[in-house]
C-alpha cells in the first residue's frame, strides 16, 4: 500500500510526501521504509480510539524522485 501511495504521489508530480503517526501506531514502519522524522510533538489521542491517552505524534517526510 505504501508503494502505491508513493507511486501515486510521484505520478502527480510531487517530489516529497508526508505522513502523520504516533507512538500508539507502527511509527517505526516509516523509518524502515525510508521516511525521515521531520517533527514530533505531544498529543492527546483521539477520543474515539484511545480516550485521553497521551502520545507523541510524528510527521515523517520522504523525498521521491520523478
Amino acid at each position: 500500500m505504501m508503494d502505491e501511495w508513493v507511486d501515486q504521489s510521484r505520478s502527480l508530480g510531487y517530489n516529497k510526501t508526508t505522513v502523520c503517526t504516533d507512538t500508539k501506531l507502527s511509527w517505526d514502519f516509516y523509518e524502515r521504509y525510508g521516511f525521515s522524522k521531520a517533527v514530533s510533538f505531544n498529543l492527546t489521542a483521539y477520543h474515539y480510539s484511545l480516550p485521553d491517552d497521551k502520545v507523541t505524534a510524528f510527521i515523517y517526510a520522504l523525498g521521491i524522485q520523478g
